[in-house]
């Protein structure tokens, strides 16, 4: 399944939200999950503009979605991603 944007690691992350981290800009980083709060695993997602109804206490289902970073160099490299982009490669410095 490589690359379809299905599947995961194996393991789930326990959903944990703090209201000062908010889907209030393009460049929020945040995990991915399904319907069940506590499902998160391998994949993330960068918003391109605010996205507030992400947030735990606009939530539909009341839960809101993990945010845990934010752009802070590259932002036009992250406008510029599409649906189908893949990451070749990763380095870590």
């Amino acid at each position: 399944m490589e690359g379809t944007g299905t599947g995961g690691s194996g393991k789930r992350i326990k959903l944990e939200t703090i209201s000062k981290f908010k889907h209030d800009s393009a460049g929020t980083v945040a995990m991915v999950r399904s319907a069940d709060p506590d499902s998160a695993s391998s994949q993330f997602y960068f918003t391109l503009a605010p996205t507030p109804f992400l947030d735990a206490e606009n939530a539909r289902d009341g839960y809101g979605y993990a945010v845990f970073g934010k752009v802070t160099g590259g932002l036009d490299v992250v406008m510029s991603l599409r649906q189908g982009d893949q990451i070749v490669s990763v380095t870590i410095e």
